[in-house]
């Protein structure tokens, strides 16, 4: 699973476009990892993360936004000297088509957001992010909202490895370019 995070986190990274332009270039950026330690450009590399939960509970999107814009949000988490986001998602939020709730779209806040299914709200805070300079890690949390897994597995009876691994794959191709 950290296999499948990385790559994302690198996916998300090289390629989330900002205002309809890529962010960085992909062949000026070269990761590499050694005995645990990520380089990028063979300068050692130091996440300094959070975690901004919600996509993974019933809201559907990140918590928060009933009292600020998301882009206050990355605004501050910038500020602050942040450099990677953790966003923990649920598996039916990428495969099946779910709506956000508790956003405040008055007094301009989120306005953009008004009318967006929860995945094209993600891709706005993605987007938002790298053009920021701040790198996301996607979180396969759970297979549905508010629950956690807790056999100790990936993928179990009701979500089979192959729904799992389409889920991933989803992802990959939405944030490839």
């Amino acid at each position: 699973m950290w296999a499948c995070a990385l790559a994302l986190f690198v996916v998300v990274f090289l390629s989330a476009p900002a205002a309809g332009q890529s962010c960085y270039a992909p062949t000026a950026l070269n990761f590499t990892s050694e005995a645990g330690k990520l380089w990028v450009n063979g300068q050692r590399y130091y996440l300094k993360g959070t975690s901004w939960f919600g996509f993974e509970t019933a809201a559907c999107t990140v918590h928060g936004l009933w009292a600020n814009s998301y882009t206050f949000f990355l605004d501050f988490l910038a500020a602050q000297g942040f450099n990677t986001i953790r966003l923990p998602f649920h598996l039916e939020l990428v495969l099946n088509e779910k709506s956000p709730n508790g956003i405040n779209y008055g007094a301009g806040a989120n306005a953009d957001l008004q009318g967006l299914n929860s995945l094209q709200v993600m891709d706005k805070i993605v987007q938002a992010a790298a053009a920021r300079g701040l790198l996301i890690m996607l979180d396969l949390h759970s297979f549905a909202p508010d629950q956690f897994m807790s056999d100790g597995m990936w993928y179990n009876g009701a979500n089979p490895e192959s729904k799992v691994i389409s889920g991933w794959t989803k992802l990959l191709q939405r944030y490839k370019n």
